[in-house]
């Protein structure tokens, strides 16, 4: 077992021993550390090693490549932030995570078609997966978003979970882009001791299949329901209505329950959005209408 500190410099190739101190090329069970620079990974380069990144003085930039089936681990060093860019040409595999607490900022790239297996577990920062034509999210795992604002905007496919939540004092955001498959569920909730609200928010209601759990202190909204005038809540199914055709359904479970106390499914409609709260834990946005129940 070696510690490795990657240079880069040469082609930035990580397999490439000229690029990493002392020099050698990654074998199972190194300890890989990056704080700044960019490596291109192609297939097992890395050798089942994760890669530390983040300094606690500088922070660090860092960007992969991924190519050729790739596999990247890469760990945010406890006490540090760092910017961290991971490219998607193909179909790899990405797997991230900090360690608390830190700050990363994360930005993935996928190229039109590329098809990427990821897993995030983060506390604090941003995440923002960008997606160009046709490429697709396969989560299968549990990703836990801790107090992050992330947006996805590939479609998301897989058998796995997201949960989202607070942390000290920092609320969580996630934002759907495109369609999420209904092997995919997702947990959202806040901090209702600090009045402290997590946000999901749904670009394209129609193409969002996945199962909801609202948990106290959370928010939902779900984007261009504009002609939305009535709702039904049935059976852990919401169902949107225009008139008497039904434009949207939601699977969804309202665990609204704090101090022993049942908090009420609210929803309601501002501007073209449908707002789902909970009575008494958080509130529908200012000037916004209460939906009824559709008869």
């Amino acid at each position: 077992m070696t510690d490795r500190t990657w240079l880069g410099g040469g082609n930035n190739n990580a397999r490439n021993p000229n690029d990493w101190s002392p020099t050698g090329a990654p074998q199972s069970g190194d300890i890989l550390s990056m704080i700044n620079g960019t490596m291109n990974v192609r297939g097992d380069d890395l050798a089942g090693n994760a890669v530390h990144v983040g300094d606690p003085i500088t922070g660090g930039q860092d960007t992969f490549n991924l190519s050729h089936h790739a596999v990247l681990a890469v760990m945010q060093n406890q006490d540090t932030s760092s910017e961290t860019t991971v490219n998607v040409s193909g179909r790899d595999t990405l797997r991230f995570s900090s360690v608390f607490p830190s700050g990363p900022q994360v930005i993935v790239n996928l190229e039109s078609h590329a098809k990427l297996t990821a897993s995030f577990n983060m506390t604090f920062g941003g995440l923002t997966v960008n997606g160009g034509h046709r490429t697709e999210l396969i989560n299968d795992q549990t990703d836990t978003l801790n107090g992050v604002h992330a947006i996805i905007t590939p479609d998301v496919l897989g058998i796995g979970s997201f949960t989202l939540s607070n942390a000290q004092g920092v609320g969580g955001f996630l934002e759907f882009g495109r369609s999420v498959s209904s092997e995919q569920s997702v947990s959202v909730g806040g901090d209702p001791g600090r009045d402290l609200a997590s946000g999901l928010q749904i670009d394209h209601p129609r193409e969002f299949h996945a199962a909801v759990a609202m948990r106290p202190q959370a928010v939902i909204d779900l984007v261009g329901l504009a002609k939305a005038d009535s709702y039904t809540f049935e059976n852990d199914m919401l169902a949107i209505f225009a008139g008497h055709r039904r434009i949207d359904q939601l699977k969804l479970t309202n665990d609204g329950t704090f101090e022993g106390q049942p908090h009420d499914l609210v929803v309601s409609k501002s501007g073209t959005d449908v707002f789902l709260t909970q009575a008494g834990l958080t509130s529908p946005p200012i000037g916004s209408t209460m939906l009824p129940l559709h008869t």
